[in-house]
């Protein structure tokens, strides 16, 4: 399989030296910062480094590698936190097939709480997802205005400072790489230091409305902005959320905007806002997929795979869904009930995002797997007391066994119970008394219910 010619193919298309090429060509005097919250590699407590998690990082690997990158973070872990009290805060760590050098920002981890599972995931996140159920929430208290404070502002502060340092030792002109919503704040701080730097953020969130930012209190959206604006360019995933940005600049803080020119004027310089959208890493996926480990996997589930599979993989972050996802299947399968037996929903899901509301531990996991065992069984109609509002399940109970009896049935299967198909055949469980084993079904659902004859 390494040797057929589509895999030999993608390996010509390795995008190391291609990208390489393009940004020797491109930015021929630049020394490449990365700036992100979680560094590219974590610490082993056996020794080494392991490759950070997200998909923040997942993204960059190959961006720092090519440009040779210096890369700036927060010490999140104890881990972490153990290796730069030992080592410094600056250390060599893998980049992919070469090394880059790790800074470190160290925040108190009263601090780095603040910031990160105070204002950044349960408030900012929350909003570029649209999650708030505004009627409600959120519930700006004391709280949110102290984190965001001695948090949010002063952890960027932290990393800003520690950027400017890296970039005063930098051997070109700083290209300096700002990456998603914990680090709003910090491309200004750094510009008023560094005014020579070029200087991107990339957003890998949604942007919402300029309306939807008003949940926030008006210094707190304002200094997002601002911070945002001391970059040359800002990068989003997609056409819709530079729209979004480029309307929250003239609705919420008056700036001008040129739409045409996707640019907003700010301070006598002028800020682009840009879409590229993150593409996967085509090279080594495929070559994951036409790996042995892979291989054996597709085999296992050749084994027993029913007829129709449905597969997804997802974390577990309330954006995903993953609830409505089961849901939905046990609507197809009510709706399609000669689905039954023939289709399997895999869900392979990640744990993510613990501290944001709604996804923490235990809680979740359990309403999760609540969700999907209700998809797979087939929802009881409604039981009211009285008899007249027995009729129509009565009804229904007598036609099925009316259209049993004229094909020929050997069942007397309570109303709602899964039929397995096979081809053209069938199988029903065996009936009770008639010599084959079967016992009496219980009851399901509503406790009133019961077996009409």
């Amino acid at each position: 399989m390494a040797d057929s010619p589509f895999l030999q193919s993608v390996e010509r298309r390795r995008p190391g030296s291609s990208m390489r090429n393009y940004v020797t060509r491109t930015l021929p005097h630049s020394s490449a910062v990365v700036v992100s919250n979680r560094a590219p590699h974590e610490p082993r407590p056996e020794g080494g480094f392991a490759r950070g998690a997200g998909g923040v990082v997942t993204a960059l690997l190959t961006l720092a590698e090519v440009t040779s990158a210096d890369w700036v973070s927060c010490v999140r872990t104890e881990a972490e936190r153990n290796m730069v009290e030992q080592q410094g805060e600056t250390i060599v760590a893998p980049l992919g097939r070469s090394t880059t050098k790790l800074h470190y920002v160290n925040p108190t981890r009263e601090q780095y709480h603040m910031y990160y599972s105070v204002i950044a995931n349960p408030v900012l996140w929350f909003i570029q997802h649209y999650l708030w159920n505004l009627a409600q929430e959120p519930n700006v208290d004391s709280e949110i205005h102290t984190a965001w404070a001695d948090g949010y502002v002063e952890v960027n502060r932290q990393v800003a400072r520690r950027v400017v340092e890296v970039g005063h030792q930098l051997p070109e002109r700083p290209l300096i790489m700002v990456h998603d919503y914990q680090l709003y704040l910090v491309p200004k701080m750094v510009r008023r230091e560094l005014p020579g730097a070029i200087i991107t953020h990339f957003v890998h969130i949604p942007w919402p409305t300029p309306q939807y930012w008003k949940v926030l209190p008006r210094h707190m959206r304002d200094a997002i902005l601002e911070g945002l604006l001391g970059c040359d360019i800002v990068g989003f995933q997609s056409s819709l959320d530079v729209r979004n940005f480029l309307m929250t600049c003239d609705e919420n803080a008056g700036l001008a905007v040129d739409d045409k020119e996707r640019a907003v004027l700010i301070d006598g310089r002028v800020v682009y806002a840009r879409h590229y959208p993150i593409s996967i890493e085509v090279a080594a996926t495929t070559r994951l997929a036409f790996s042995h480990s892979v291989l054996v996997e597709e085999r296992k589930l050749r084994e027993w795979r029913p007829e129709h599979l449905i597969v997804r993989i997802d974390r577990t972050d309330p954006s995903k869904n993953i609830v409505r996802g089961f849901r939905a299947f046990g609507i197809l399968l009510d709706q399609h009930p000669e689905l039954r037996g023939q289709v399997t929903f895999l869900a392979s899901l990640m744990p993510s995002r613990t501290d944001v509301p709604g996804a923490q531990g235990h809680g979740r996991s359990a309403q999760l797997r609540r969700a999907a065992r209700q998809s797979c069984l087939r929802r009881p109609q409604p039981c009211v007391q009285g008899r007249r509002a027995r009729q129509p399940q009565q009804r229904r109970h007598r036609a099925v066994r009316e259209r049993r009896r004229i094909r020929g049935a050997a069942s007397s299967r309570p109303f709602g119970q899964p039929v397995r198909h096979r081809g053209d055949g069938r199988r029903d469980l065996p009936r009770p008394g008639d010599g084959r084993g079967g016992k009496e079904a219980p009851e399901r659902g509503c406790s009133r219910r019961r077996a009409h004859k």
